[in-house]
This record gives structure tokens, sequence and C-alpha cells, in this order.
């Protein structure tokens, strides 16, 4: 009596060397750091079109390891998910200061590319000193008038 079993084919064995997206994409996060143009508003190139996409293209070959397909429109989306996503993070963890929680119960990020993602947060500051003053001043604007209506009650 033989052994009839068929054995179906074993997924292919990924090499030991080869890198994982998370590491793909930290790649892509290290590069796009020393390309200010694409992320910072302040830099003298942010408005020129053509240096932008040089950029991009710049990316894109970099990107194109994580998604083989891909276009600049691709890699612009990226960015930006990748933006929106630290922005996401910065409000949980001023939210979390806000509410007057101790410091152990403050928000800890946990997307995987917060840290590496630091080098955004000199672009987010502004908006972030913004609705903090937004947010004082409207403290005490009622501060101030629970403290005359309570004059008025007297």
């Amino acid at each position: 009596m033989g052994d009839d079993h068929t054995c179906s084919p074993s997924p292919p064995i990924e090499s030991a060397n080869a890198p994982t997206l998370f590491q793909l994409e930290e790649d892509f996060i290290i590069l796009l750091e020393t390309l200010p143009e694409l992320w910072n508003p302040r830099h003298k190139y942010y408005t020129n079109k053509y240096k932008r996409q040089a950029r991009y293209e710049k990316l894109l070959d970099v990107y194109k390891k994580i998604k083989p397909q891909a276009t600049v429109e691709d890699v612009r989306k990226k960015i930006n998910s990748l933006r929106s996503n630290f922005r996401r993070e910065l409000k949980k963890i001023a939210l979390s200061k806000r509410s007057g929680a101790g410091v152990d119960d403050l928000y800890t990020p946990r997307t995987k590319t917060f840290k590496q993602l630091g080098f955004l947060y000199t672009t987010e500051t502004p908006n972030y000193i913004q609705q903090v003053i937004i947010l004082v001043y409207n403290f005490l604007t009622e501060k101030k008038e629970v403290l005359n209506s309570a004059v008025l009650f007297f």
C-alpha cells in the first residue's frame, strides 16, 4: 500500500535578508526627511513644481519597492497619508495634555512611524500653538463671564 497523498506546493520562502514592508516604509521616510521641499512649506523650493517633481521621482524609486506599479501621484498620496497620520497622533497627544491627565495617562502614539516622522513637527507647531492660544483665550473668556455673573449675583 503506497501513499497517494498529493502535496500542495509550499508557499515561497522569503529570504531572511528581504526587507519587510515596515523597513521599506522606513527607507521611504528616511529619504523623505532629506527632501524638505516636499513637506516643509517654508522651504524655498516648496512652491517650485519642477524641483518638487524631481524629488517625487527620486522618492518614487524607493516607493516602487513597496508598490511596484506606483506613480508620482501614489507618492504624493503616501506623503499626505503619513503627514495626516502624524497630525492625528499629535492632536491626540495635545488633547490628552489638555484633559488634565497625569503624566502616566498621556496618550502614547501607536503608529510605528510616529518617531521617524518627528521632522514634520516643525511644520505642525504653528497650528498647534494657534489652537492652544484659542483654547486659553476661550478658557479665560469663560472665566471672565463666570466672574462677571458672580459679581452681578452678589
